[in-house]
């Protein structure tokens, strides 16, 4: 009898687990059942070059978009709205889900900084992530485009090599080198005047004073934003040509790599661009090495540099390798630096292992 009450208990649990197990088949494979999708994240920082403090009402605003449609909008992925406070970095995360990205189609990362609804910073240059050897993971440079209101009225003072051909007016900024276009706004007709008035032939470059600011205006082709001059006050021509003031240090700039072991570096167009940056207020160091992503800290003591402990993700690139792996042989056995202006040096002893440009965003 024994043996036929545990024959009976056996039977009844061998029963129920088949039929647990049939209910969860059916259930999972019922119409309108949600089956719960995986969430990956793209991360990284919100960085600016400037050494400021943001104010406790500024706003970030970051998203994931498709841009593979130059001349549509782009469609945004998804999208974070931040607060942060005190100075840069500023981390962000942006969930996406994978089923919904197309590896043929290229995403980039936006991302602005508002102040009650008055643009402050923001990116004007592509940072590719997710599909055409882009990652999960990358910074985001920011632009300062509104400056600080004065007694003496909006913008600042600002000097700068002013050119105007074929209906496109230009200023290289005197402090950076950098080129923005003017935009037709404000006194720009009052400079564009003058300077068709003072010029010997088109298209020469003439040094002007002007009161200004720089702020995002509408591409002409495509989507997005890009950094203009907007001139407030024409203050008159200054002599000779202006020569840009080196503003590369060491510290919290982007390092573009150019050279290494004396070969010049090329970026295919699907590639990704090879820099550093050394952090101001603590020694890591991050950048990209043509591939992956790296990061890792420094050790400074005058003109003596060396980065000990870099750590990279671990992505597979169709291009970018070669100089991955010699960028970062020459982090690990770099002893020393030098700057030259915009130009930065890495150095083994007297031998120069990688040469860096400074890049403003």
């Amino acid at each position: 009898m024994k043996n036929n009450w545990l024959m009976l208990a056996l039977l009844a649990a061998s029963l129920a687990g088949c039929t647990s197990t049939d209910m969860e088949t059916k259930e999972d494979n019922e119409p309108g059942t949600q089956v719960k999708q995986q969430v990956r994240q793209v991360t990284g920082n919100v960085i600016y070059r400037e050494r400021m403090a943001l104010p406790d009402i500024a706003v970030l605003e970051v998203q994931l978009q498709d841009v593979s449609l130059a001349d549509a909008p782009a469609t945004v992925i998804s999208s974070a709205t931040i607060s942060p406070t005190g100075q840069v970095p500023i981390p962000f995360s942006l969930d996406y889900r994978p089923e919904t990205i197309d590896p043929a189609n290229r995403y980039a990362l936006s991302a602005r900084i508002e102040v009650e609804g008055r643009l402050m910073f923001i990116n004007d240059t592509h940072t590719p992530v997710l599909t055409h050897g882009g990652g999960e993971r990358s910074d985001i440079m920011l632009i300062r485009v509104q400056p600080s209101e004065t007694a003496d009225g909006p913008g600042e003072q600002l000097t700068g090599m002013f050119t105007y051909m074929a209906d496109a007016a230009m200023f290289m900024d005197c402090r950076s080198g950098r080129r923005f276009p003017v935009a037709m706004e404000g006194a720009y007709i009052d400079l564009e005047r003058a300077y068709t008035e003072s010029r010997d032939e088109p298209g020469q470059a003439l040094q002007v004073a002007v009161r200004g600011r720089y702020l995002g205006r509408p591409r002409m082709e495509g989507d997005g934003e890009r950094v203009h001059l907007i001139v407030d006050r024409f203050d008159g021509f200054l002599p000779d040509e202006c020569t840009p003031k080196p503003l590369a240090t060491l510290r919290n700039t982007y390092w573009k790599l150019t050279h290494i072991n004396g070969a010049a570096v090329v970026v295919s167009e699907d590639g990704r661009e090879a820099h550093m940056v050394l952090e101001l207020d603590t020694p890591g160091v991050r950048g990209n090495g043509g591939c992956n992503q790296f990061f890792g800290s420094f050790k400074l003591a005058q003109d003596s540099l060396s980065f000990p402990g870099i750590g990279s993700t671990m992505m597979l690139c169709a291009e970018g390798s070669e100089t991955e792996q010699a960028f970062f042989a020459a982090l690990d056995a770099t002893t020393g630096y030098r700057i030259e202006g915009e130009v930065l040096e890495l150095l083994a002893g007297e031998d120069i292992l990688a040469r860096f440009e400074a890049v403003y965003f």
